[in-house]
């Protein structure tokens, strides 16, 4: 069973952004399981940073 941490939007794209710097790569699943975060939500955020040019593509 996986703990899904319960945060606001702009601390999970704070802590997603966070993840890519130190990860310069990494499947969004497993930024989801390493942050305890939503699936869906990590890759909603994943995406939003990417059309922002925050972040390159990522797998």
């Amino acid at each position: 069973m996986l703990n899904i941490r319960e945060v606001n939007y702009k601390t999970a794209k704070k802590e997603i952004l966070g993840y890519y710097k130190i990860n310069k790569e990494a499947y969004i699943h497993d930024v989801a399981n390493d942050l305890e975060l939503d699936l869906e939500l990590v890759a909603n955020i994943t995406n939003e940073l990417i059309k922002e040019g925050r972040l390159g593509d990522v797998d």
